[in-house]
């Protein structure tokens, strides 16, 4: 073996340890005792018990329903170093996550598989280690909605908290400390255009744009939050 061969193996051997211990530092969140932990504030805003469930009614054809339910809840880290789905915070942050079912597989299919119904993810966090934010993964929409404080025309990469209300009316029944966000993407997307979130109760309303469905409008009639 030449000096050169004897060069080159030393240089890959190094690569490959280096590529190791690299891969090995990000196998998880390296949090220590800076983690930033979700207020209640903020649960109490959307991190709601398993068993807990809405009623939306489609406003386009009032005959379609679909029930949304607390099928399960995550607890976990996340930062820039976490090897996850999930690692878009610059600093280690708490991340309170919920997985909510939906029963109508017609207008919330899973992908390739229209006779099943999909679910949403909604997942609040401290992305920059200031200010929490509550991002949502819906069908093809995902993105950050939500923020406290709550700051009117903060506008986030997906969306824009557009309103807050101290008071909301919908369909005569009145929600207390709603938000309504507006999506800052193109609108001939199958997309989330306008989403309203009530404090203690989740979401109130929901309009999605065109795509491979027709334009829908969901409408909460009923729910129940399991204490």
């Amino acid at each position: 073996m030449t000096k050169t061969h004897i060069k080159l193996c030393s240089f890959l051997i190094l690569t490959l340890n280096l590529f190791i211990f690299v891969s090995g530092c990000r196998v998880k969140c390296r949090c220590d005792n800076n983690l930033l932990k979700i207020t209640d504030e903020l649960k109490d805003w959307y991190y709601f018990e398993e068993g807990s469930w809405w009623i939306y009614r489609l406003a386009e054809d009032t005959t379609q329903y679909d029930t949304v339910s607390v099928v399960y809840r995550s607890d976990y880290y996340s930062n820039r170093f976490c090897e996850s789905e999930f690692a878009p915070a610059k600093i280690c942050s708490e991340v309170l996550q919920l997985t909510l079912q939906h029963s109508n597989a017609y207008y919330y299919p899973l992908p390739q598989d229209s006779t099943k119904p999909n679910i949403d993810i909604i997942s609040g966090y401290y992305p920059h280690g200031f200010g929490q934010f509550l991002s949502m993964k819906r069908i093809k929409s995902r993105g950050i909605f939500f923020a406290l404080p709550i700051v009117e025309g903060e506008s986030f990469d997906e969306y824009t908290m557009k309103d807050s209300f101290t008071t909301w009316n919908l369909n005569g029944t009145e929600y207390s400390h709603v938000v309504h966000s507006v999506t800052n993407v193109p609108t001939n997307l199958e997309y989330t255009t306008d989403i309203w979130w009530g404090k203690g109760v989740g979401m109130l309303k929901i309009i999605k744009s065109p795509g491979l469905r027709p334009r829908t409008t969901w409408e909460l009639i009923e729910y129940h939050i399991e204490k």
